[in-house]
Parts: structure tokens; sequence; C-alpha cells
């Protein structure tokens, strides 16, 4: 049940959240040449460029429409209900299984990440699969218990490295099981593990570390601000993160053992993170996601002391109760509250006015990837692109060097496209916008100005008269 109901919450209207800047990066990385993704992530992106190759081969098969970019995510969402299932049935039979796997179906990051263009719901399977393979396996050690738990830490580190984090919570449970069994041999298997884990990982380790710099600036170290948002941001809602923590504390509360040392590997990644983060400026709370689908199963500890019809109830009262927080992530894949940019409402506008030479220029310093947007969204269709000196392709990187003289690059062009975000969120000191409004005024006269949410649109017709 907890599957077929995540299928059916986060398959439906699948692409009713138009792609955002992060999905539009994803897009044109997965869709570059081999060659072209090397060079991209020598500089930026290098620790998701195994994710990247993997949507590569998956758009050569199902092309790259909103949904088929989307479908990944999708199976991997209704893939980590199943093993939410399962982990809570180890811990605490079925009906806690089921029961976790049915909060897990309902939260609004399930929906969210589980509808996005990007590695986390992959991670979030990953993540799992490796918690339930080191409970099997400290249970009955079987060395093809422990090769598998190698590979699940592998590939969930080659889906997002920064999910390794994981590594504080097994670290809690690996203990815990050595202390009760007094055999401090037991060790050796995940130990081996681990490392032949992360002996995979190093040269992505290493990539990671020198571009930190340029993917996350300085914006992203521990505070208590951030630490006191994590759960929202988690959950993807204050509502469904209230009630998320108070069913997963009386999880480890209730649970007995099981419960307190789940509780414990649950919170131990939050805590590596704040650390970490105080370091390096890697605090994100996309970067612990999976401690959503861990507090599920201690969700479901608790709801299985319930009768079974109460126990369901409460399930059903979390989803009514999160249902506007699950609107709001069905409406757009930006911040919390923060205004929809509308990147295929601008597209639409030239689409609609477009004729044949018409030239586009951009203001794209910063991070929402407009020119990339109406590449997407207008296909061959895009006007020229009058002020790129060369392609990001050849640069290797999401932003296009411009001319140093728009004069010269607009000269002979009839009409003139300007797509203008709204704050362009820029800690790129490096990326200079050229004097490209001066050379508009002085030859261009404004024809038209398309207003949709978060971007400006304006149409120049070359002509006496400045705007």
């Amino acid at each position: 049940m907890p599957v077929l109901l995540t299928a059916v919450v986060v398959g439906w209207h699948v692409s009713r959240p138009q792609l955002w800047r992060d999905e539009y990066a994803t897009w044109w990385a997965a869709t570059r040449s081999p060659a072209a993704l090397d060079r991209l992530t020598e500089h930026i992106d290098g620790v998701l460029e195994p994710y990247y190759r993997l949507l590569h081969l998956w758009i050569a098969l199902f092309g790259d429409s909103v949904v088929s970019l989307r479908v990944p995510s999708v199976l991997a969402a209704v893939a980590t209900a199943g093993l939410v299932a399962v982990l809570g049935t180890l811990l605490a039979g079925r009906w806690a299984g089921l029961l976790a796997g049915l909060v897990y179906a309902v939260l609004p990051s399930t929906i969210r990440y589980g509808q996005e263009a990007r590695p986390y719901a992959l991670g979030e399977f990953a993540a799992l699969a490796a918690t339930l393979l080191l409970f099997l396996a400290l249970r009955r050690p079987r060395r093809r218990l422990w090769f598998a738990y190698a590979v699940a830490l592998a590939v969930l580190g080659l889906l997002h490295l920064a999910m390794l984090l994981l590594f504080a919570g097994h670290l809690v449970a690996v203990l815990h099981h050595a202390r009760t069994t007094r055999s401090w041999r037991s060790l050796l298997g995940p130990g081996v593990a681990v490392l032949a884990a992360v002996s995979m990982l190093v040269p992505l380790m290493l990539r990671g570390y020198t571009q930190t710099g340029t993917q996350l600036g300085t914006f992203h170290r521990t505070t208590l601000y951030l630490v006191a948002e994590l759960p929202a941001g988690v959950c993807c809602g204050a509502v469904a993160a209230g009630a998320l923590l108070v069913l997963a504390a009386a999880g480890a509360l209730l649970g007995g053992g099981p419960g307190r040392v789940f509780g414990l590997l649950t919170l131990a990644p939050i805590a590596g993170l704040a650390v970490l983060g105080l370091f390096v400026p890697v605090f994100n709370h996309r970067y612990v996601l999976f401690v959503a689908p861990l507090a599920c199963v201690l969700a479901g500890l608790a709801l299985a002391r319930l009768r079974l019809p109460l126990g369901l109830a409460v399930v059903v009262l979390l989803a009514l109760i999160t249902l506007p927080e699950q609107a709001e992530v069905r409406r757009s894949h930006e911040q919390t509250s923060a205004q929809l940019i509308d990147y295929r409402g601008a597209a639409r506008v030239i689409a609609h006015d477009e004729l044949p030479g018409d030239a586009i220029v951009y203001q794209r310093a910063g991070w929402q990837f407009v020119d990339i947007a109406m590449e997407y969204n207008l296909r061959h269709n895009t006007p020229r692109d009058i002020l790129a000196a060369t392609s990001r392709t050849a640069v290797g990187s999401f932003w296009t060097p411009q001319v140093t003289s728009p004069a010269a690059a607009l000269a002979g062009v009839a009409r003139v496209w300007e797509v203008v975000p709204d704050a362009l969120s820029s800690h790129r000191p490096e990326v200079q916008l050229p004097p490209v409004r001066d050379a508009l005024a002085r030859a261009y006269r404004q024809t038209g100005r398309w207003r949709v949410s978060g971007i400006t649109v304006l149409l120049f017709r070359r002509g006496s008269g400045s705007r």
C-alpha cells in the first residue's frame, strides 16, 4: 500500500510545477556530449557528474520532456516508500512498516523531491537501501550482505557525496551492536565495507572539495537560524515538520531499544552536518534529506502502538493538515513562499511575437539560468544570443561569456528581446554585466514590455529616440 500510495501522490500532476533553475541546469548538463560534460565538471558540479551521466542515458532513451526528466526521481521515491515499510517491519513488525510507509507517502517533501530532476530522491533511496542492508548484515553477518552494503554506500556517494553524512548515523548503530554483543570483532565487517566504498569515492571527494567555493560560496556555514529551520526545510513545511518530529520522538521514546538506537541514528547525520558546516560551507537541508524517511520509520514505531484504525486515522490527519504545504510544492519548486519565476510564461511571450532575424540578450548574473530556460522552452526557435562571445559548452560553464562591446554586436539587428529576471541573487562577483542598456538606449526604442511572475520581457526595435 505505501508503494502504491506514493506512486499516486508523487505521479499526480508531475509536470505541473515548471522546471526551476536547478532542473534547467540538470537538463543542460545531461544533454552535453561526454567531452563537454567533462569540461563542465572540471569547473563546477563535479560531484554530480555521475548523476548527469545517468540522466544522459535516460534522455537518450526516453527524451527530455518535463515528465521524462522527473520520472527517475518518481521511481526513486516510490522505491523508498517500500524500503521505509521494510525497515519499519524489520524493527517492529508489519503494522509499523505499513504506517511508516504511509507517513512517508503523504509528506510534502516526498512530493517535492519526487517531482524534481535532481539527485535527491535517488540519494534518499540509496541511503535507505544502505541502512536496511546494514541492519540485515548486523543481524546475520554475511559477506554478500556487507558487499551489498558497500555498493549501496558507493552508489549513495556517486549520487550525492554530501549525503554520506549517513555514516554518522550508521556509526551509532554499529557501535551499539558491538556494545550489546560485547564483540568488537563485529566492527570488522562494516569497517571494511565503509573503507571499500570510500576508496572508490576518493577522486570524487577531492574534486568536490576543490569546487566548494565555486559551488556554494560562503553562505552555507552553520548558524543557529539554519539549524532551527532545518526540519521545515527537510519536510518542506513547518506543519509537516512539527507533526513528524512529534511522531518520531514518540517512536524513539516508546519503541524500546530499537527505537532509541534508530532515533540516535536519525539525529546523528544532522549533528554531523552542523559540525561540518562550522568549517566548510556545506550546511544545506537537502544534504540530509534522507532523515525524513528515517524519521518516518520512527513514526511507524509510534503509530504501531495504537490500534490499526487509529494509526491509519493519524496518517489521514497528517495528510489533511499538510494539504496547504503539499499544494505549495506542487505550485513551484522555488523556496517556500518565494515568488515563482515563470520561465515558461516568458518563453510563451517570445514565441507569440517572435520574427525571423530577432536577437535576444539576457541579464544573467546569478543562478537563474534564464538563457538555458529559454533554450529549453523555445528549442530551435530561440532567438540568437547576440551578446555571446562563445558558447558555455566551449568554456565549460553554466554562464555564457559575453562580448565587451554590445553596440558592435547589435549592429544591423532590427529587433532585440531582453529577458530580465528579478533579484539576480548573484554571489558571483566575477560575473560582470556589459553596458547592454546603454547600447539599447542609443540605437533602439522599446516597443513592448511584458511582465510574468519573476521575469520582465522587453522588446526593442531599431530606430530613433530613446526608451
